[in-house]
């Protein structure tokens, strides 16, 4: 089994430019996905950019979670 890890780590800053304020700020926010590049059973092939784009959503909702949950 060959199966690879894709992590990417942002630093997030939220920011009222109105108030000019930070509402939320992580310096080391991270999205991760793990692909195989052998057929696996259960698993199915794929490449590098499958997992990174799971990564980047599953980045985008947890910036999307953390803005909203306080309102």
């Amino acid at each position: 089994m060959q199966e690879y890890k894709v992590t990417i780590i942002l630093a997030v800053d939220y920011e009222d430019r109105v108030k000019r304020r930070t509402l939320w700020s992580e310096p080391r926010l991270l999205g991760w996905s793990t692909y195989f590049v052998v057929p696996t059973p259960g698993h199915e092939v794929e490449e590098e950019e499958d997992a990174q784009a799971r990564a980047l959503r599953k980045l985008a909702e947890d910036i999307k979670t953390r803005t909203v949950e306080g309102w």
